[in-house]
């Protein structure tokens, strides 16, 4: 048995800007306006979510028994010393 193919019909208010730049894009692909942002959909639903990007992150943060204020130095000096790399600099916020 073959399953049936289900479609839903949304409406979305956009800008004449974005609208204006939707078209373009259409055009350019050469697909139907509804194919085409079926496709951004179906490409962004794959895509995981920050929070699951982070869930095991988070879980080993949790496991370590560290506190607050040590993950946020922890954060800051990782950042800091990314500043440092990129501009070879302390950052103003040293």
């Amino acid at each position: 048995m073959v399953a049936a193919k289900t479609t839903s019909t949304i409406t979305i208010n956009l800008s004449e800007q974005v609208s204006r730049l939707l078209a373009e894009r259409v055009s350019i692909t050469g697909q139907e306006l509804d194919e085409y942002v079926g496709e951004l959909i179906v490409r962004d639903l794959k895509r995981p979510t920050l929070n699951e990007v982070l869930r095991p992150f988070q879980a080993a943060i949790e496991a370590s028994g560290m506190t607050d204020q040590e993950f946020d130095e922890l954060i800051e000096e990782a950042r800091e010393e990314r500043y440092l790399e990129l501009h070879g600099k302390p950052s103003k916020r040293s």
